[in-house]
């Protein structure tokens, strides 16, 4: 029997071992941006999980406050490695969902089953089998980078990616890919950039001087409109506003100042780029209103 039928076969038999696994991981909440602890608790199951079955886990601090720590796993000993790339933080606040786990059969719903520690567990499995089936290659390494910043656009993780990727023969990024395409794999991803537009204008009192403001909400509400005008599926451009914040409810003020923030996503480097420098050399649609480019 072939060796892709004897791993075949091992996963077939070890289903419910996986499922199992995952949904103790879907259980332990980690938003990104969510209670430390928490993140904690993932990261550390994960840890355990994986020193179990012979991986050297060691922990890189995050740069950043807002997101924890990350996991470098490694198994095995030489100079040539392959790298599996994951994520333990998910989207969803704590407590969106009241069912965290939801199953029939072998299908599955949860915060995290998909995006990503379904993939997660599968690097586990996967590990296992060859370490059970004595199919580990000799004199190379697998090493799984395991990091808590994803949804956020990795802003303290990339460069811990770029690190080990020039080191590693392949990398396999271990997200699904989208939609039910059983076995496929995915060859590349969309670019993808988080811009915040800042607007300067004048605040005035919305009863006795409205003439006076020059409104920084009326700004990026138009610029919202045309940002997302800009949106191009057939040339694999898609723009996204996924925040505007800008006044207060409860007071009678034109709001002078304010952000809106888009995602950005681009099937090539040479559109990434061109509409880098759209988004930093924006033009306000009120000449008295300041409009300042953040990120990229």
């Amino acid at each position: 029997m072939s060796e892709e039928k004897v791993l075949l076969e091992y996963m077939e038999k070890h289903t419910d071992e996986f499922l199992g696994m995952l949904k103790e991981a879907v259980n332990l909440e980690s938003p990104t941006e969510g209670d430390k602890e928490d993140l904690k608790k993932c990261r550390e199951y994960f840890e355990r999980k994986f020193s179990e079955i012979g991986f050297k886990c060691s922990v890189i601090p995050s740069n950043d406050s807002r997101y924890g720590d990350h996991l470098l796993m490694e198994l095995g000993e030489g100079d040539e490695q392959v790298l599996f790339v994951g994520h333990y933080d998910t989207v969803y606040s704590k407590g969106t969902f009241g069912d965290m786990w939801k199953q029939e059969g072998t299908k599955v719903w949860g915060p995290g089953v998909l995006d990503m520690k379904g993939g997660d567990v599968q690097v586990y499995m996967v590990a296992k089998a060859l370490k059970e089936l004595s199919l580990l290659p000799e004199n190379k390494k697998i090493v799984f980078l395991l990091t808590s910043d994803e949804e956020a656009g990795s802003p303290s993780s990339h460069i811990h990616y770029k690190e080990i990727a020039k080191k590693s023969k392949a990398s396999f990024v271990m997200e699904p890919t989208f939609g039910d395409y059983p076995g496929d794999l995915t060859i590349g991803r969309y670019a993808r950039g988080n811009y915040t537009f800042v607007a300067e204008g004048k605040p005035a009192h919305s009863g006795q001087e409205p003439e006076n403001a020059e409104s920084g909400l009326k700004e990026l509400a138009q610029q919202a409109i045309y940002l997302e005008s800009l949106t191009d599926l057939e040339n694999g451009v898609a723009i996204a506003c996924t925040c505007l914040n800008s006044g207060n409810a409860g007071w009678p003020t034109v709001p002078g100042f304010g952000e809106l923030t888009i995602d950005a996503r681009f099937s090539s480097a040479d559109m990434a780029t061109e509409y880098d420098s759209l988004f930093k050399n924006l033009k306000p649609f009120n000449p008295e209103v300041k409009i300042t480019t953040k990120g990229g």
